[in-house]
């Protein structure tokens, strides 16, 4: 019997994003995972969140979760994130990720900064990194960024982002222009 095969894909998801739910899903497709866990990263260790981490989750897992073989996770605690300290502790607490093929899913924008990442060559040990290329997301190439910027300017953003994380966005005044 093979092993199951299991991608990890974590980021601040500030919002998620039509980007994010492609990029989970072309990589499960392309490399024939058996499952995508989606994991918010409570505090990420080099930028600053703008939405707290209860709506960034709950806003994650509304984005994924009509969609096939996704999970989203919450295991992180409050200090800061780093994706070696959220492997060491799945490997610890998860008989599952443990027993499993595991990889790490990133977009092109990470895979050269991967390199610097606190304890990469344990990253290394645990996961196999899989990386969306450029060429696979072109249509795809939003950002979180462009998204917040967007809906504190009244922008249009129905197309990049699913209708219940809009909704979400609204219902709780998110990313509003501060005064």
């Amino acid at each position: 019997m093979s092993k199951k095969r299991i991608g990890i894909y974590g980021g601040s998801f500030d919002p998620p994003h039509h980007g994010h739910i492609h990029c989970a899903v072309a990589l499960k497709e392309r490399e024939s995972l058996d499952e995508v866990w989606v994991i918010p990263c409570h505090k990420h260790p080099t930028k600053s969140e703008n939405a707290p981490m209860k709506d960034r989750v709950m806003m994650t897992q509304l984005a994924f979760e009509n969609i096939p073989g996704c999970v989203v996770l919450d295991v992180e605690d409050s200090s800061p994130s780093f994706t070696v300290e959220t492997l060491e502790k799945l490997m610890q607490q998860n008989e599952e990720f443990r027993e499993a093929e595991r990889f790490l899913l990133l977009g092109s924008d990470l895979a050269e900064e991967i390199f610097s990442w606190k304890k990469y060559e344990v990253i290394e040990q645990l996961v196999r990194p899989l990386v969306l290329s450029r060429s696979e997301r072109d249509d795809c190439m939003l950002s979180s960024t462009l998204v917040r910027s967007w809906i504190s300017r009244n922008v249009y953003v129905e197309h990049l982002l699913p209708r219940k994380v809009l909704e979400y966005i609204r219902t709780h005044a998110l990313y509003r222009k501060r005064k």
